[in-house]
């Protein structure tokens, strides 16, 4: 990539770094590996890539990774095969899974090693992983290294490119901070060969470089990398990134203010906005719902691995799923089926372990449907593997990819299994607001894969369940069975009717860009809109 020229002030610089970013996202696509929640985002995520199993061998050989002290790394995804090598050398190794999390810490011998591989992901490092606070971070000491991905780097100077997002460069200050890092800690950035470039731009005074460039092919010793920081740089620091980061907020030097709380109304109660039903629409009042569910949830759920505490964006484990787990597994449903489907959320993790290990086959789809679906046969996974076979990234790993056509080939689906954000007790469940698992159903229901017989059970915890009469809109799914961890709840209604797509709804949304709903609307001779595609508007240029 050619040099940026004549960039001086910091708006020029950030417009720079900008357009060298796109640059390389456009190149990563070709070797980039999506991610299971974000696919190919990459302003959301570091991702994984084509070689990045070769890193963990080009970092044993510098001379950094001599002894046995602590190490950092971050939560990248190209980072997995380099955590898992260090989890197996039983080196102390300090992450964060986001930082807004904290630290975790992985102690050397914790973790056996046929659970390494699982422990590496974020999603099983949230679970096997020791969180920490700032005093056993300071009393760990200094750390041997440092290692982090980048969207990009500048091979001469150490300058690492992130997302844009500045959590490194926090990471790097909190640890200073705490003095475990300084300007001699060797930093080593790891990135495929596409992300090297020479920018020509100067690095800043908060700008975490390294020492050490590793990438499939290249291992780069930076012969003129700048200082590196010293502390955080609390005048960058907004208030929006104190809230966001709890770390931040216990290193905050006394003459910050602090963070103003939110002033939003919470509302009012369920039972004041059902007898105001008439008034505000059916939409409203699961927006209400879902809002007011949220709040009793956080005192009992697990943040997700990606977006921490944004429940507009996953539905999210909980105390006691896997109760729930073994309530669905009593099911008459659950034993006689012999292919079941499971939604990719958090809460239902615990189901499908339960499924591997009971021996059952099951579909599921990938995160908003965006890559399709996965079917896992539970005879690929060996017994060791389980819990990470359920996770999401391994799915990714056990899971094949499946098109309609073949789905409709494995049979009829006995029992589908979801979250959700929060259930009516007449069976009525209120998901994200996004309408995925409506749309999943849906589309089982046109190739025959479901019928009348098929069951839907509802994964839920008690404070999730609402007492109120929330009108249905035409294509939610009402589900036979709630299960909590202390009650299983039999939803008794009249016959659910067999799912359709509704074309009307996918035109112009989201909707038309995942892949099933564009197979299904060529096997019915439809554009994504549901137009019925004739000869004549195939000579005029397929759709209208």
């Amino acid at each position: 990539m050619g040099q940026v020229q004549g960039v001086k002030n910091e708006s020029e610089v950030e417009s720079a770094r900008a357009t060298i970013r796109a640059d390389v996202w456009e190149r990563l696509r070709a070797v980039a590996r999506p991610d299971t929640r974000f696919v190919y985002d990459l302003t959301a995520f570091i991702p994984d890539f084509d070689g990045s199993e070769r890193l963990p061998e080009r970092l044993q050989d510098l001379p950094c990774y001599g002894g046995d002290g602590p190490v950092f790394v971050t939560p990248d995804n190209c980072l997995q095969d380099l955590r898992r090598s260090l989890i197996c050398a039983q080196r102390p190794l300090l992450q964060t899974i986001a930082v807004a999390m904290g630290f975790h810490f992985i102690a050397p011998g914790s973790i056996p090693v046929p659970e390494a591989r699982f422990a590496a992901t974020l999603d099983g490092a949230q679970l096997l992983a020791k969180q920490v606070d700032l005093d056993f971070v300071r009393d760990l000491g200094r750390l041997d290294f440092v290692v982090t991905g980048a969207c990009a780097v500048e091979p001469r100077t150490g300058v690492r490119f992130g997302k844009g997002h500045g959590f490194f460069d926090t990471e790097w200050g909190i640890l200073s901070e705490l003095g475990v890092v300084d300007n001699q800690t060797p930093v080593v950035i790891c990135v495929h060969d596409c992300q090297l470039v020479e920018s020509g731009l100067e690095p800043s005074s908060h700008d975490t470089a390294g020492d050490w460039v590793l990438t499939p092919t290249r291992t780069i010793r930076v012969a003129q990398r700048h200082r590196n920081p010293s502390g955080i740089c609390w005048e960058l620091v907004d208030e929006a990134r104190l809230a966001e980061i709890e770390p931040l907020r216990q290193l905050r030097p006394a003459k910050r203010p602090a963070v103003r709380p939110s002033t939003r109304e919470s509302g009012s109660e369920f039972s004041t906005v059902a007898g105001e039903s008439s008034f505000v629409t059916a939409a409203e009042v699961q927006r209400f719902v879902r809002e007011k569910v949220w709040t009793s949830l956080r005192s009992v759920a697990r943040p997700d691995s990606r977006f921490h505490w944004d429940f507009g964006s996953f539905i999210a484990d909980f105390d006691g799923s896997n109760v729930c787990s073994q309530r669905l597994r009593d099911l008459e449903s659950w034993a006689r089926s012999e292919l079941v489907f499971i939604t990719p959320d958090n809460s239902t993790e615990a189901v499908r372990r339960a499924a591997i290990a009971d021996g059952k086959a099951f579909l599921m789809t990938t995160y908003g449907i965006r890559r399709g679906f996965l079917v896992l046969d539970p005879r690929d996974v060996p017994a060791n593997e389980i819990a990470y076979a359920a996770t999401l990234d391994g799915m990714d790993h056990y899971g094949r990819p499946i098109d309609l056509d073949a789905i409709a080939k494995l049979g009829h689906i006995g029992l589908l299994v979801t979250g959700g954000s929060a259930v009516s007790v007449d069976g009525l469940r209120i998901g994200k607001g996004h309408g995925y698992f409506d749309l999943e159903w849906a589309l089982l229901s046109e190739v025959g894969s479901t019928d009348e017989s098929t069951e839907v059970a509802d994964i839920v915890h008690d404070c999730q369940v609402v007492d109120i009469e929330v009108e249905a809109a035409e294509h939610d799914v009402r589900v036979d069975w709630i299960l909590t961890p202390t009650r299983t709840i039999r939803v008794e209604g009249p016959p659910r009717p067999a799912g359709r797509v509704r074309w009307e709804m996918i035109g112009g949304t989201e909707f038309e860009l995942i892949p099933p709903v564009r197979d299904l609307a060529a096997r019915s001779g439809r554009d994504v809109h549901g137009h019925l595609i004739t000869q004549e508007s195939e000579a005029k240029g397929g759709t209208r």
